[in-house]
Formats: C-alpha cells, sequence, structure tokens
C-alpha cells in the first residue's frame, strides 16, 4: 500500500510485499468485478478489503489508502488490457 505520510510504519518483511504485489489484490478486484460490483465503488472496495484485511489490515494506513490503491489496480488493469489488445494480442 502507498503511505504518502510519516506515522509509525511498522516494516514489513520484502516477502510480505511480494505477496501483496502479486495475484491476492488483482484477485480481490476481479472477484468484486465477477459480483457486479462497478470500479471505485464502495462495493468493490469493501470486497477487497475483506479479501486483503486478514492479511494485510495491520499495515499503516491500509484502511485510508485502500480506495485509492483498490482504483489504482483497476486503472492499470484497464491499460495492460488495452496495451494487450493494441498489441493483437487476445485479451483474458
Amino acid at each position: 500500500m502507498i503511505c504518502r505520510e510519516r506515522s509509525p510504519v511498522r516494516h514489513r518483511p520484502a516477502a510480505d510485499l511480494v505477496g501483496f504485489r502479486s495475484e491476492r489484490p488483482t484477485t480481490a478486484i476481479g472477484v468484486a468485478q465477477a459480483q457486479g460490483s462497478a470500479d471505485g465503488s464502495p462495493e468493490m472496495v469493501a470486497v477487497v478489503q475483506a479479501a486483503l484485511e486478514p492479511a494485510y489490515g495491520d499495515w499503516a494506513m491500509f484502511e485510508a489508502w485502500l480506495p485509492e490503491n483498490a482504483q489504482g489496480l483497476v486503472e492499470i488493469q484497464a491499460a495492460d488490457g488495452a496495451a494487450t489488445s493494441a498489441a493483437g494480442t487476445p485479451t483474458p
């Protein structure tokens, strides 16, 4: 998660960041979309929070930055899909 202010931050092992950057957030976004949640909606954020909070809820600023981070992931996925389509490769 992004943290832009100085606050007591509990530093995480690199393995935690690798796990976070892998599939968990994007899977949670996909589940929310499959359930019909609009991108960036409070419903989407709630689904993503429920999926990620057990593992990452104690991270500093987790809850405060979750809506912005969820929306950022949606935008990244959309840009990746557009780039893949433009290259002539089918979008999954």
